[in-house]
Parts: structure tokens; C-alpha cells; sequence
């Protein structure tokens, strides 16, 4: 019996020749640099090991090189298997199968059935079935972070201090950073901050090449692991972005792969959730190649400031979205308690959610915009001249620096109902009394009132 089926991100080739099984493991695929097809290739037969090559399948000589190694390991006189007849049949399976790619779909054929909504996974910070990213300095409590929505989704863990709706899934940390023991000792600590007695069944490896390598080995992960549950989410967290593209992640090349591994996993058929942690450059932004920004569905920036010894705020702040709608800042504390024989040891570390502009981190991660409305929002009715000042002090800037961007700001959101002036002040529509209500015009929209 012939059969040949994709595998992560290769394929299973089998077949049968002169009552023997040979099988062929395809891996790797690369293009090479005149757009031939490289791959690697482990054969068995009867299920021992035969030989396990890297050939270019586009390659005359090189497939003609392969299959007499082949011959050379199990002849043809002794086996009866024709090994350039199967070799030929091998590589033109793969070939036509990597071309072709994913089926086209005339849209009319699916117009009537209902498109799903966007699901989260962690609302609002892993949308479910595709790639994610959060971005910060180092130190930042980037996987700490990860690591706690690992947890909720891993135990359904539910607490209103937390903010945070999660869905219940399987979830694999990939992890190129830390080690076995870093991570044990960090889940140990969020469980004993949310009173969680059972232990995690989150799923750990250590990785050491870059994921376009690994994605093979981390498909027979989720098969292994979960191949039996098909109904319950699954989520792969990759910590971090740099070594999980080999240290290259300002060449296309090596992100173009990247998210080509992610995509094997998001458009597999188990529709896997992803999530990237990754790091910023000496300016601030992003590191590495702006195809990272493109690719990712889902971007939060990450910033940290400490309050106080075993005390961290973090603010997320999100910068891109596909298919949602942007969402408001987001604030946590984290609180690392420690045993009270030794200050130096942290036994716990719980979440708490905060009002974006009750921490520290506010003025690093939001813009004049973004301040003038969370100020107004949640400090109004406000002197429509004191603003500048305080917006000015937020962002240790001088009043004159950002007049501009202020009255810009002003102006945006009362065009957009977000922002109301009245008498000289100016304060969100819901801190509108009865008495303004005739600001509100036939269309429905608040009028600037003078």
C-alpha cells in the first residue's frame, strides 16, 4: 500500500515493494539559491534504518547519487526494491505536493456559512488561531507574563484581580532562553500566588536550533501530548525571537522562515494559537526585521518599572491588530514574596491588574494622544489650560513641546465623541450632566460647546 501525507512540515512517503515496507521521512525543505527543492530525507526499510541524506530533489545528479546509496545499502539483488524507480516517485510526490500549496476556494462556494469570530484565548493578548507577539526591554517580566497565561489556561484558574478572561488549553513553551529549572521554579511561584495546589501541566523543551528546524519535532510533540484531545485549544509560546531564528532576526531570510514554521502549526489542522516573545532595540522599538511587525496578528508592547524591592509594574500597550479592534492600555503588579527567613529566596509571585494611569510605566508607553485621553477619562472635567501642563508632566516634557500635540489631540477626539468641552473644560461624554443634554444634536453626536 502506497500512502504519502504531510507531516508538520514535511511529509510521510510509504510504500511496498517485493513484500518489503519503505518509508521515507521528508524534512526541512529549503529552497536553494537557484530555486531548487532541498530536503532531508531519512528511508527506512522494514523499519531499520537505511540512510538519511540532504539531496536536492530538483537535482539530476543529486537524486541520481541518492538512490545508488541506496543500492549500495540494500540491493537490489538482495531486496528486489528498485530504488531509482522509487527515488523518482518519491521526489515527484513531494515536489508537486510542496507546489501546490494550499487549495484555492471559490468564495461563492462558502458564502452562506458564518465566519467565526475572533476568538481569545487570553483576551486580549492571544487571539486563537494565529500568531501573537509581545515585545519589551530585557527584564521586563516578558515570560513571566507568558508564563502566568500559561497557567490560567493550562488550569482555568478564574480571579477578578487578574482582568484577564482566559480560555482552557494545552500549552507548550518552547524555550531557548532559560532552562528546565528557571521554568519550574517560576510556575511553582505563580501557583503558589494564586493558591493553585495542583501541579502544571503545561509542556516544556528546551530548544536549541532555530524553529524552522524544530517544527517537525514539536508536530510529533503536539501528536504525542494531545493527539487524542481534539477538541481543547492548543497554544505554543516561543521565548525568544532571537534564538528561535538563530540569532538572525534582522535578516528576511531567517523571519521569512520563522513565520513560515508558525504558519505550518496556525494552518495546520489543529489550528494552533502562537505566541512570540521578543525584545526591543537600543531605540525603543521593535528588534529586528519589519516583516516581525507584518507577520504577527497581534502586538503588545511590554514596559516595566519597579515601585519598590519585590514589587514591578508592567504596562502592556497594544500596537497592532488584524481582524480586533485596538484595545486599551493594560496594567499589572507583580509581587514577588520571599521567605521570611531569607529575603533573597521568592517563594511566590501573584497578578494584580491596575489602572493604567495609576502606575509608572503610563508616560513610557503612551503617547501625548493616548495621555490627553486617559487623563481626561479618568481625571475629568479638567481646565482645558491646565492640561498641557499635566500632560507635560507625565512625559517630563515642557509645556511648550507639546502644546501642539495637545490641542491636536483635543480636537481628534471631540470630532469622535470621545471628548466634550464645556464652559472652558474638558471631560469624557459620561461626565456630562442632565443640564448639557442639550449638547447632543439631532445626529446623535456631541456638539463642542463654547
Amino acid at each position: 500500500m502506497t500512502v504519502f501525507e504531510k507531516r508538520g512540515s514535511g511529509y510521510i512517503f510509504t510504500d511496498d515493494w517485493n513484500s518489503h515496507s519503505v518509508e521515507a521521512t521528508v524534512s526541512r525543505l529549503t529552497i536553494t539559491s537557484n530555486d531548487g527543492l532541498k530536503a532531508e530525507i531519512a528511508v527506512l526499510l522494514d523499519d531499520a534504518p537505511v540512510v538519511r541524506s540532504q539531496p536536492t530533489l530538483t537535482s539530476v545528479s543529486g537524486m541520481d547519487q541518492f538512490w545508488r546509496k541506496l543500492n549500495r545499502r540494500r540491493p537490489f539483488d538482495d531486496y528486489g526494491v528498485d530504488w531509482e524507480a522509487w527515488v523518482e516517485n518519491l521526489a515527484g510526490r513531494v515536489l508537486d505536493a510542496y507546489r501546490e500549496g494550499a487549495t484555492e476556494i471559490r468564495m461563492s462556494d462558502v458564502w452562506g456559512e458564518e465566519e467565526e469570530d475572533a476568538i481569545w484565548l487570553v483576551d486580549p493578548y492571544i487571539l486563537a488561531g494565529k500568531n501573537n507577539t509581545i515585545y519589551g526591554d530585557p527584564g521586563t517580566a516578558k515570560s513571566m507574563l507568558g508564563l502566568f497565561w500559561a497557567v490560567l489556561m493550562d488550569t482555568g484558574h478564574v480571579d477578578s484581580d487578574h482582568d484577564i478572561v482566559t480560555t482552557k488549553a494545552n500549552c507548550l513553551f518552547l524555550d531557548w532562553e532559560s532552562d528546565r529549572n528557571d521554568i519550574q521554579r517560576r510556575l511553582q511561584w505563580l501557583h503558589t500566588g494564586m493558591n493553585i495546589a495542583q501541579p502544571s501541566n503545561v509542556v516544556y523543551r528546551y530548544c536549541h536550533q532555530p524553529l524552522i528546524n524544530e517544527v517537525d519535532q514539536i508536530e510529533e510533540i503536539i501528536s504525542r501530548q494531545w493527539g487524542d484531545d481534539l477538541e481543547t485549544p492548543i497554544v505554543v509560546v516561543c521565548d525568544s525571537l532571537g534564538m528561535a531564528t538563530g540569532g538572525r532576526m534582522v535578516e528576511e531570510s531567517a523571519v521569512t522562515e520563522y513565520f513560515a514554521a508558525l504558519r505550518s502549526l496556525t494552518n495546520g489542522p489543529r489550528r494552533v494559537s502562537t505566541l512570540t516573545i521578543t525584545h526591543t532595540n537600543k531605540e525603543g522599538n521593535l528588534y529586528g526585521n519589519q516583516l516581525i511587525y507584518a507577520e504577527s496578528r497581534n502586538v503588545w508592547e511590554c514596559k516595566t518599572k519597579a515601585v519598590e524591592k519585590g514589587q514591578i509594574e508592567v504596562g502592556f500597550f497594544h500596537r497592532k491588530a488584524n481582524s480586533v479592534s485596538k484595545e486599551n492600555p493594560r496594567a499589572y503588579q507583580l509581587t514577588f514574596a520571599t521567605d521570611g527567613e531569607n529575603a533573597d529566596k521568592t517563594i511566590s509571585v501573584s497578578v494584580k491588574a491596575k489602572a493604567i494611569m495609576d502606575t509608572e510605566v503610563a508616560p513610557q508607553g503612551l503617547s501625548v494622544s493616548q495621555l490627553v485621553l486617559e487623563v481626561v477619562t479618568t481625571e475629568g472635567p479638567l481646565k482645558e489650560d491646565d492640561l498641557p501642563g499635566i500632560i507635560a508632566e507625565y512625559k517630563e516634557s515642557s509645556v511648550d513641546s507639546i502644546r501642539a500635540a495637545v490641542r491636536t489631540a483635543l480636537s481628534r477626539y471631540m470630532k469622535r465623541d470621545r471628548i466634550v468641552r464645556k464652559d472652558g473644560m474638558v471631560m469624557s461624554p459620561e461626565h456630562v450632566d442632565a443640564d448639557t443634554s442639550a449638547a447632543l444634536g439631532n445626529d446623535g453626536h456631541w456638539k463642542e460647546i463654547l
